[in-house]
């Protein structure tokens, strides 16, 4: 039940460009897809623009065209490497991806996999939709597959809600720098989210999230030594380095890469809560608190994850 209209997020572009042109504005923007004119004509109002929001890039889309589609040929020549977390804007549509046909209306949320193929049906004319584009390695890490495979928000979850104040904050800030803060904000609450679905989710699903669940309990209570590994998680785990690995192979996951996105965001925590000011060394003294012991490693990693040097985390935006 809907209890306030919709407040679009962004403004219309509804200029009147060639399909082909549209197509490529599309493609640079969001990856390759298939736009289906009206009775194909060659022209369409509308109009792509990236945005960033955070860490987060974004796409603001105004069309006014029958389908935009994204087949196998078009992810075989351009795998997908985000989810696109669907703001319905303006206007009616519906999308298809896997087992899933969900119609938007404004103000409705959809998490589409770039990896799988996709529909979107215009329900009228001129629908207007913002996508937020979020890593699609980092959300399996973080949410498991739950979040994969095309996911409509539920319109009666109140996390709904508080996802969309965010992204409000987030398209108000943008001109002048969201800050990092606001964008783990942002994934904490999509994790809330997916963390309530996974109640419902088989009893196969729910073994596989506890062992995940287990494993990152355990890297998260070793994740500052420096030499803690794979080897030492499968002795504490109780298992061989094989039996870890194929377990988390199955899921998705690697050792490495979960040790280190652990490592990433607890030195990001403790960056944005300015505790690096009261730490002899600063940053330096964060990343070796947090289990690194590679400088130039971790700028990389740091810089590769959320988009800015670790330096620049919790400092107010230059205007």
């Amino acid at each position: 039940m809907r209890l306030n209209a919709w407040t679009p997020l962004s403004t219309p572009c509804w200029n009147s460009v060639a399909v082909e042109d549209f197509r490529a504005d599309l493609t640079e923007v969001c990856g390759r897809f298939l736009v289906e004119p009206y009775q194909r004509q060659p022209r369409i109002a509308g109009g792509v623009s990236r945005a960033y929001l955070s860490r987060f890039e974004a796409a603001k889309v105004s069309l006014d065209a029958q389908s935009v589609t994204r087949d196998a040929s078009m992810i075989r020549r351009d795998p997908g490497e985000h989810l696109f977390l669907i703001v319905q804007d303006e206007g009616h549509a519906t999308i298809s991806q896997g087992d899933t046909l969900s119609p938007l209306s404004p103000g409705d949320m959809f998490l589409v996999d770039s990896a799988r193929p996709s529909a979107f049906i215009s329900s009228g004319r001129r629908m207007r939709q913002l996508s937020l584009h979020i890593p699609r390695d980092e959300a399996v890490h973080r949410f498991g597959r739950a979040c994969t495979g095309g996911v409509a928000i539920d319109t009666d979850d109140p996390l709904r809600q508080a996802l969309q104040a965010v992204l409000k904050k987030l398209m108000q800030e943008q001109s002048h720098g969201a800050s990092a803060p606001l964008g783990e904000t942002f994934m904490d609450l999509l994790g809330a989210y997916f963390l309530a679905r996974q109640r419902q989710s088989s009893p196969d699903d729910r073994r596989d999230d506890r062992i995940l669940g287990r494993v990152r309990a355990v890297v998260h209570e070793h994740a500052d030594d420096p030499d803690f590994d794979l080897c030492q998680l499968a002795t504490v785990m109780g298992t061989s380095r094989r039996t870890l690995q194929r377990h988390l192979s199955r899921l998705g996951e690697t050792a490495r890469r979960l040790i280190l996105d652990i490592r990433l965001e607890r030195a990001h925590s403790r960056l944005a809560t300015g505790r690096a000011a009261t730490v002899t060394g600063g940053v330096a003294a964060v990343a070796y608190a947090s289990g690194f012991n590679d400088l130039s490693y971790f700028y990389r990693a740091f810089r590769k994850r959320y988009g800015i040097p670790p330096g620049k985390v919790g400092r107010p935006p230059i205007c």
